[in-house]
């Protein structure tokens, strides 16, 4: 894991400023740092060593063969195939690096045939000297970031924000971008970030540059659309439930056998839930492996950690919430989040933080479990929702209401599938989402959720293709704001997260599941989400206390300090934002009588910390004052 950095056709290069942007990515790669410069072209890379710990996984790397350059961030989980594949062609690997492996690959087969072989989660520039040209991709879920701004000084590019924001000079928040972010508290727009003329990277995006004339062009390699397959569905549709829960425990066992492979000590995070432990009990099986759990008075784990230990020998580290300095970290925070998203990252980051301090780079972690097998409740609502529109009976009752009332209040809608997304569930389905899906979304959604629903136009059950659907928007829309929390926060402690679950094997398989695999009515009557990870867990002996736990959220409660904080802050960067005074908003904040005001709160909160720190440039530590200073002052 490592952060990358660079400028493409500049008129002249300023050493010192490249020099300091490099450094702000440090976090990323405290390892080694190393810059390569070309005619047009500098690369700059930071590394954390994970894979290859000698210098011959530094990078950026050069081919010898033919004068390419490679800077990847990531993990290529398949390079030991792709080796042996590359050696068969006659080419010598005279490392352990994966990198190297992915450099020898382009080097024979270009970059079509590279992004089509590689199976890991990877953001790369790989410059092809014969073409003369800069290809920059991101891996398929977005599990890596990479951004880039077009200027006068040049194409420049990075793993973080921050870095070319340094060397820009300046920066101002989009105002139109930002709304996603300001009023739902999810991410920018596709391609957007929160910044004028700085954008993201997709999840599957590739961009060829040509050093020749400055011209660049953006494409999707890969859809996620195109894992669903009819044939694939049918098969497992056919097969007996035993079979399909046997195919999916080999492929998860697959999975965390690739993402073990480390030269770096690994650790697995450890929420006491089931996917977390799933993952867990699973890599204690082909290594030594410690785990590291955060504690917090308002979820007692006790019980459950009780019985885990029963049954299973770990060294367990435990991580207490009464160590986490909320206010003391609110701004650090948002200097490596770079954009509003969830207040949860602390107990991450801490938990990220002991195992570095414990000696561990590589932390293994059930996240992306949820949203590809409907774990939340609004996965469980949609479901229930679309049952209920679909019904014999709803129907017979719509239809009779509409004889006597055809514009009635007793119309039934269908629900809308767009409506989290937006943190809005109207009453009709026709409210609100033209203008939520302009303003927020650039009028995007709308033709997302259509593309997803007809990938599944094989499936005759209304409620199964659209639930199956919807789990698929989920993993291309909504997971990547997970993944983005999960590379700030352990980055920022130089530890890699890795994602078992992410495996594209794995994912394609969950996305051509029937739909009681996932959702699945139980004896009792109630529904039982993530139905084939319980039988899984089964089949690993996961104790029954947790295959049987709740879903719960991260417990931490951080409102209060947000209020206190909030109230004092001079919120002149979101005023100018959005055109409207300070004690308007203030006031439409704090009296509101929307459920999620808090989400808003923060929100509105993390917009405003990100204008001081990145464009009126105060550092964060002096915000950290400011902030201990409001806290202590409300006491």
């Amino acid at each position: 894991m490592c952060g990358i950095f660079g400028i493409l056709n500049y008129k002249k290069l300023n050493k010192s400023l490249f020099n300091s942007s490099l450094e702000l990515l440090n976090h990323r790669g405290p390892d080694n740092s190393s810059v390569v410069t070309s005619s047009k072209l500098c690369f700059g890379f930071v590394r954390l060593a994970i894979m290859e710990l000698s210098p011959l996984g530094d990078q950026p790397m050069k081919s010898s063969r033919t004068g390419n350059i490679i800077s990847l961030n990531g993990e290529i989980y398949n390079y030991k195939y792709l080796s042996e594949l590359v050696k068969s062609k006659g080419i010598n690997i005279e490392s352990n690096s994966d990198v190297e492996v992915v450099l020898a690959v382009f080097d024979l087969y270009g970059i079509s045939k590279t992004l089509e072989l590689i199976e890991g989660m990877f953001a790369f520039s790989i410059f092809d000297k014969k073409e003369n040209k800069v290809f920059f991709a991101r891996d398929h879920f977005g599990q890596k970031p990479l951004f880039y701004s077009p200027t006068s000084k040049g194409f420049i590019f990075s793993s973080e924000i921050k870095s070319i924001i340094n060397y820009i000079g300046d920066a101002k928040l989009d105002r139109i971008n930002s709304y996603n972010s300001l009023f739902t508290n999810g991410l920018p727009p596709r391609s957007k970030t929160c910044f004028k003329n700085i954008f993201s990277l997709d999840p599957g995006e590739l961009i060829t540059y040509s050093l020749d004339n400055g011209k660049y062009e953006t494409r999707s390699y890969f859809d996620i659309e195109s894992l669903v397959d009819e044939s694939t569905y049918n098969s497992l549709k056919n097969a007996s439930s035993k079979d399909v829960i046997n195919q999916y425990n080999d492929l998860l066992h697959e999975s965390v056998k690739l993402h073990i492979n480390s030269d770096a000590p690994l650790a697995s995070l450890f929420s006491l839930g089931l996917d977390s432990t799933l993952i867990s009990v699973i890599a204690a099986k082909y290594t030594d492996i410690d785990l590291y759990n955060f504690q917090s008075g308002m979820d007692d784990t006790s019980i459950y950690l009780k019985k885990f230990k029963r049954d299973f020998d770990f060294n367990i580290h435990q991580v207490n919430e009464k160590i986490m300095d909320y206010d003391g970290n609110f701004a650090k925070m948002m200097f490596h989040y770079e954009m509003p998203n969830k207040s949860e990252g602390t107990a991450l980051s801490l938990l990220c933080e002991r195992a570095k301090k414990d000696g561990n780079k590589v932390l293994l972690t059930g996240d992306s479990a949820d949203e590809i097998f409907g774990g939340y409740h609004h996965h469980l609502d949609f479901y229930g929702k679309s049952r209920a529109y679909n019904s014999f009976l709803n129907k017979k009752i719509t239809k009779g209401f509409r004889r006597f009332f055809p514009s009635s209040i007793f119309n039934t809608p269908k629900y809308n599938p767009l409506g989290t997304d937006y943190n809005t569930a109207p009453p009709f389905k026709t409210l609100d989402e033209i203008p939520l899906n302009m303003i927020y979304h650039s009028g995007n959604r709308l033709r997302e959720w259509q593309n997803k629903l007809n990938s599944y136009s094989f499936i005759s059950d209304p409620v199964e293709r659209a639930t199956n659907a919807y789990l698929l928007d989920e993993v291309g829309y909504r997971l990547e704001r997970f993944l983005v929390r999960g590379d700030r926060f352990s980055m920022m402690n130089s530890v890699e997260l890795r994602n078992p679950f992410l495996y594209k094997p794995l994912v394609k398989f969950a996305a051509n599941l029937p739909i009681k695999y996932k959702i699945k009515k139980n004896i009792i009557g109630l529904y039982e989400q993530k139905h084939i990870l319980r039988e899984v867990a089964k089949i690993n002996n996961v104790p029954r206390s947790i295959i049987k736990r709740r879903k719960m959220a991260t417990p931490i409660k951080t409102q209060t300090s947000h209020d206190k904080i909030l109230k004092n802050i001079d919120l002149s960067g979101v005023s100018d934002l959005l055109s409207i005074r300070q004690d308007k908003i203030k006031y439409a904040l704090f009296n509101s009588y929307d459920i999620y005001s808090d989400r808003s709160k923060y929100s509105f909160l993390a917009m405003e910390v990100l204008h001081k720190l990145f464009v009126e440039k105060v550092h964060y530590q002096e915000l950290t004052e400011q902030f201990k200073g409001y806290v202590d002052y409300e006491k």
